[in-house]
């Protein structure tokens, strides 16, 4: 049980950071309002109080557009009536620039991550949201060489980046194999 128990060590924590629900920042990032759990904790609401409809569109290759591309797709997806957009944020960018500097320890490469600044920037300023998802599940453990603490300084990293942004959602893909028995679940 102990060695199960080390072995589940790196992904409690990443069940924790990237396969809850929604964590949600808590300041405005360009008039864009909050978004919160409504007291019954079934669905999400404004800062004002007022339901949100989650009018998502997933493009998982969005850092392989370029910048006048991604206005071209938001500004679509605007007139169709999205409000949030979904996009993988461990990818390389239009440019190449990979997500990380160096993996142990993890630090970000600013390139890379200021691209998606100005991705968030651009829906923001649509009145959209950015549902970044920071890796696959399946990651989890291959992603970085020492996955526990690196997992835990990508997140952190990114969570400080973001953590007065309300137009950035965090998600995490549930396409987790490693994760078998329904009682896994209950111990994350």
């Amino acid at each position: 049980a102990g060695a199960c128990s080390r072995q589940r060590q790196p992904f409690v924590f990443l069940a924790a950071l990237f396969l809850g629900t929604f964590i949600l920042s808590q300041a405005r990032a360009q008039g864009i309002q909050s978004l919160r759990a409504d007291p019954s904790g079934h669905f999400l609401v404004t800062e004002d109080g007022k339901p949100f409809v989650w009018q998502g569109d997933t493009l998982w290759g969005a850092l392989s557009l370029g910048p006048a591309d991604i206005d071209y797709y938001l500004d679509t997806r605007k007139a169709q009536g999205f409000n949030v957009i979904q996009m993988m944020a461990h990818r390389n960018d239009y440019a190449g620039n990979p997500p990380f500097a160096q993996t142990n320890p993890v630090s970000l490469h600013e390139a890379h991550w200021a691209y998606i600044d100005s991705i968030v920037a651009k829906a923001a300023a649509r009145n959209m949201y950015v549902c970044l998802f920071l890796m696959w599940g399946q990651n989890a453990d291959t992603l970085f060489p020492d996955p526990y603490n690196n997992n835990y300084q990508y997140g952190k990293l990114v969570g400080q980046r973001y953590a007065t942004n309300n137009a950035v959602i965090f998600a995490g893909s549930g396409e987790y194999h490693k994760i078998v028995a329904p009682g896994d679940w209950k111990t994350l």
